[in-house]
């Protein structure tokens, strides 16, 4: 395989998998100290009451996440959908649109960061975040604790996703995800629910210098002298040895 074939086929694999955080401009709106109620109020779901946090039989985990329904589209009539996020420490979401809906984040606990367009937020307990639709966005746990967090997604339907590429989780370990997250499986449902995974910033594939080119062939050149000289010292070899088996005169 050529060299630039190794590099090409390299930073794929690292643009698929890398976390990216990068957007257009001004989609992302934040605020901190909110409480509950004012979460419900603002987010449109005021004719809801939050249960008590934990896992159910409509908990699954997605790319290392845990996500428990609380509200589906069939119970409020496709406005909206709930659910709860269980972040592992170093676990997160890699950089997506939504075509469909838009989404609020409502942090309960921890430290998680939110990015949006080119917009940091370090979403800590009592912290609001809207994404409207058509704009990138992602989110990770860099703590050192597992974090949850509250998502609503206008209008519904993206429970769908979920249902169809999640892991069921055990009500005898709910904490430790499965392993590994079936990423590709991910990916080839995430369209048929409006949903993309992108990287606006992907590793650039690194080209092989004029200066590595030209050490590159001295290298090889010097391993073709000692191969042509290893050669030629068998061959001489060989033939005094052929000389004194059938008593030939050695002739250097």
């Amino acid at each position: 395989m050529k060299l630039s074939s190794v590099f090409c086929l390299t930073s794929s694999l690292l643009f698929a998998l890398s976390i990216n955080f990068r957007a257009d401009a001004h989609g992302l709106e934040a605020q901190k100290g909110v409480d509950k109620e004012t979460f419900i109020t603002m987010t449109g779901i005021d004719d809801f009451v939050l249960p008590p946090s934990g896992i159910n039989d409509e908990s699954v985990w997605v790319a290392g996440i845990r996500t428990t329904f609380i509200t589906k589209g069939v119970d409020t009539n496709g406005r909206y959908t709930l659910a709860e996020f269980y972040i592992p420490s170093q676990a997160g979401v890699p950089a997506h649109i939504h075509r469909r809906e838009d989404e609020w984040f409502y942090v309960l606990n921890g430290d998680v960061s939110i990015e949006m367009e080119d917009e940091l937020v370090d979403a800590t307990s009592g912290t609001l975040v809207y994404g409207p639709r058509d704009h990138i966005h992602s989110f990770a746990n860099m703590g050192t604790t597992p974090a949850t967090m509250l998502s609503v997604w206008t209008p519904s339907g993206i429970e769908g996703l979920f249902k169809e590429v999640g892991d069921p989780v055990s009500l005898t370990d709910p904490f430790s995800p499965p392993a590994p997250p079936d990423i590709p499986k991910l990916l080839a449902a995430a369209p048929r629910y409006g949903l993309e995974f992108v990287n606006t910033n992907p590793t650039p594939v690194p080209e092989p210098s004029y200066a590595l080119g030209i050490l590159a062939f001295f290298g090889f050149g010097a391993i073709a002298i000692r191969k042509c000289k290893l050669k030629s010292f068998k061959s001489r070899r060989k033939n005094k040895g052929f000389r004194r088996l059938f008593g030939v005169g050695d002739r250097s």
